[in-house]
Formats: C-alpha cells, sequence, structure tokens
C-alpha cells in the first residue's frame, strides 16, 4: 500500500512539473512569435514613416504630414557654348527673375549612376555601317565610354526645384513650379514638370541609387507607386 502511494505522489509530481513545463513552454513561443510580430510591425512602420508618402497625382507627391510637393526638372547648360557677356546676362536675368517668386522653393542635385550599356551599342551598330574616318571617331569614343566605366566615373548630377506648401495650396504650389519651370526656360535652361512617372523614379533616385540602372528595362506600372505609398 506505501508502495503504491509513493508511485502515485511520484507520478503527480512528474505530472505537475510536465504541465509546468508545457505551460512555460508555450507560453514562451507565445511570446517570442508576438515579439517577432511587433518587430515586423514596428519595421514597416519605420519604413512607412521614413516614405511618407500618401499619393501621388499627376504632377503632384503628396505627404502624410499634409504636405504637397511639385518637382522641376533643370537641364544643366554648357558655358562653352557661349561668351562671357552672354554668361553674365543669362545669370544677372535669371537671378533678377528667380528674385520675384515668392512661394516657398529650393533647389537640390542628386548623383545619378549612368547606364552605359545603351550608348556603347549604339555606338556599336553606327560603327559596323560607318565609313573609316567616322569609325576612326566612333572607336575613340567607345574607349572613351569604356575608360569611364573602368575608372568608375559614370556619375551625373541631376538638377530639381522643389515647391512645396500645405495640402490646400496645391493650386499654389503647382502654378508657382509652372512658373519656374518657364522662367528657367526663358532663360536658355531647359526646365520641365516631372509627371507622375518622373516624380517615382526620383524618390526611387533618392532612396535606392542603384535602381536607375534598370528603371528604363521596365514600364511604368502602378506596382512600384503602390510600394510607395502608405495604406
Amino acid at each position: 500500500m506505501v508502495i503504491n502511494m509513493d508511485s502515485n505522489i511520484i507520478i503527480l509530481v512528474i505530472l505537475v512539473i510536465g504541465s509546468a513545463a508545457a505551460y512555460f513552454y508555450f507560453k514562451f513561443q507565445k511570446k517570442k512569435e508576438n515579439a517577432q510580430l511587433d518587430r515586423s510591425a514596428l519595421a514597416e512602420k519605420t519604413a512607412q514613416d521614413f516614405v511618407n508618402v500618401r499619393d501621388v497625382g499627376e504632377n503632384t507627391l503628396y505627404t502624410m504630414d499634409g504636405m504637397v510637393y511639385c518637382y522641376v526638372l533643370i537641364d544643366g547648360i554648357c558655358p562653352e557654348l557661349f561668351s562671357d557677356s552672354e554668361l553674365k546676362n543669362i545669370s544677372h536675368k535669371l537671378a533678377s527673375d528667380l528674385s520675384k517668386v515668392r512661394h516657398p522653393w529650393k533647389f537640390v542635385s542628386v548623383s545619378r549612376p549612368i547606364d552605359l550599356k545603351k550608348t556603347l551599342q549604339v555606338y556599336s551598330d553606327t560603327y559596323a555601317v560607318a565609313e573609316e574616318g567616322r569609325r576612326a571617331l566612333l572607336k575613340q569614343e567607345m574607349k572613351e565610354l569604356g575608360d569611364m566605366a573602368n575608372r568608375g566615373d559614370t556619375l551625373e548630377r541631376k538638377h530639381y526645384a522643389i515647391v512645396y506648401g500645405k495640402s490646400n495650396e496645391e493650386s499654389k504650389v503647382l502654378k508657382c513650379a509652372e512658373n519656374l519651370a518657364k522662367i528657367f526656360s526663358e532663360n536658355r535652361v531647359t526646365a520641365s514638370l516631372l509627371n507622375k512617372k518622373g516624380i517615382v523614379e526620383l524618390c526611387n533616385l533618392v532612396n535606392i541609387p542603384a535602381y536607375s540602372h534598370i528603371e528604363n528595362r521596365y514600364d511604368f506600372d502602378n506596382t512600384i507607386l503602390e510600394a510607395m505609398i502608405r495604406k
């Protein structure tokens, strides 16, 4: 009888210990799973807060903090094509016209990797049908491009004027951006208002510089746009 009672006590103790171990194990696993979910949610929230994009219109970008942005792409000019007096006149006239713009805006430049493959392919195709004199020039150009790639000198600077304001000032922001593009163009500096595709490419260029290597290989669609916009 004593043996049976001791056996029952031992079995009871084992069951209690086993139940407690199972309870703490599953509790630990549940806590671990919840922590992983919290970290994933935090990472997603942090990334979305960093992007801060609510929507992209035809020529505008809307942010979660109630702002609206318009972007003007500004092409650089080649000073070698102008005389010193012409450059001086352009500078004075441009500075005078820009000083009349009263709405907030800023100028930014972004480095952009250049994909030389397409240019080299065009040169190669032209070289195959070119005359001897032009072949020599094309060969030299292809060599220079190849040397640039080897040296890593395959960056260009893209220049933008960014006009911004509160979302309820959208028409004013858009009008100012159009006016800036007009001012630059009238002063012999080509400029154009970015459309939806251009805005998405600019956002990707700023956040993922290597993206510019592949952007021309794919058609613009809403997939990239939806990845940027916060849900």
